[in-house]
């Protein structure tokens, strides 16, 4: 081997290296690089091991449901702090859920439409409609109740000192049952899935709907200006927690043992179909 070959082949591996060096700086720069870069790994793996893919894709889908327990947790805080840093950061993290989104979306249905095995495409059509509901979470918290924190902020507008105080707890009980979706997915634990459907009536959003309008009534509340945002807030909160239980649903669905009569990945498609 010539010098001059051994110059070439320094050289390909310093390119190589630069290029590798780059990367691993832009996976810990943006946050979002880094499901683009596994959907390529993915992209190899779902028409050799559906098995594998599946189990990336729950990785991916736990990320999803993380975020959006990140989001949640500071949501109630922002509107409290009225910290334009802490709103614009929740807004962000909206954009990673929505990476993942459409990174682990066109897989799941390639299984769907392609997967035989009836476990497999019971997992695919699920993880499906869950991760469909993680977006539809952030979405809420990014698009509605980060405006009217942004509202609030600008405008210099407060809750109540009452109003807070049951806002808080209402907020409370919503982020108790997300934490339990996150551990009943990872551990496809259906009795927990089936605790958060039970208890998902105690948030009792028209408890504390009603309790505002009897101070308006009375002329308790200390401004006027928040109380449209108040119950806009209540509401944004009883949605999210809906989409929380539907996802419980979800997990039970798939966990549990197929019907005898669910003898083919259509008749399961279907029946997956009419999970409310």
């Amino acid at each position: 081997m010539g010098i001059w070959d051994v110059i070439t082949i320094v050289g390909v591996f310093g390119v190589f290296l630069y290029g590798l060096i780059m990367l691993c700086k832009s996976l810990k720069t943006h946050g979002s690089v880094k499901s683009f870069v596994k959907k390529y790994f993915q992209e190899q793996i779902v028409d050799g091991s559906v098995d594998i893919a599946l189990g990336m894709i729950k990785k991916d889908i736990l990320t999803s449901a993380r975020l959006v327990k990140n989001m949640l947790e500071n949501a109630n805080p922002a509107f409290k702090k009225k910290d334009m840093k802490l709103i614009n950061r929740i807004c962000e993290t909206s954009s990673k859920i929505e990476t993942i989104h459409k990174s682990v979306v066109p897989f799941l249905i390639k299984i769907s439409r392609t997967e035989r095995d009836q476990d497999g495409f019971k997992k695919s059509i699920n993880y499906l409609y869950i991760e469909n509901k993680l977006e539809a979470i952030g979405t809420i918290i990014n698009k509605s109740l980060m405006t009217m924190a942004k509202k609030m902020a600008v405008l210099d507008l407060s809750f109540s000192e009452q109003s807070s105080k049951e806002l808080a707890e209402l907020h409370e009980k919503v982020v108790l049952n997300v934490n339990k979706m996150i551990a009943a997915l990872k551990e496809e634990n259906i009795e927990l899935a089936k605790e958060i459907i039970e208890n998902y009536s105690d948030i009792d959003e028209k408890k504390y709907q009603h309790l505002y309008i009897e101070r308006l009534n009375e002329r308790v509340e200390d401004s006027l200006e928040t109380s449209g945002i108040h119950l806009d807030v209540i509401n944004y909160y009883a949605r999210i927690n809906n989409d929380i239980a539907y996802i419980a649903k979800r997990i039970i669905w798939m966990v549990k043992k197929v019907p005898q009569t669910m003898h083919n990945c259509q008749a399961l498609q279907s029946f997956a179909g009419g999970v409310r």
